[in-house]
């Protein structure tokens, strides 16, 4: 588990922003407003159902949005490339 969320507060109490299937399960996107000492309030979190994990993916929705926007506005080349490069 990522130390940056407080596992002691609920999913139902951060903001979910987005469900999506991947390989087969289902993944979540949360705002984490409660996060834990050396995790910043706004922080984005990816929950995966199946293996009940969670991960800070980006310190910020706007974070967020900006790598998903670069992204996505480059060719399929670039964008393999991209996927090598993390948010954090």
């Amino acid at each position: 588990m990522d130390e940056r969320i407080d596992m002691h507060i609920p999913l139902k109490e951060r903001l979910c922003f987005a469900d999506y299937i991947n390989n087969g399960g289902k993944s979540s996107l949360f705002i984490d407003f409660n996060p834990n000492e050396g995790g910043q309030v706004g922080q984005v979190i990816r929950y995966i159902h199946d293996t009940d994990s969670n991960k800070v993916i980006a310190p910020s929705f706007e974070a967020y949005l900006q790598h998903f926007v670069r992204k996505n506005s480059r060719t399929e080349d670039e964008r393999e490339r991209f996927d090598e490069i993390k948010i954090l």
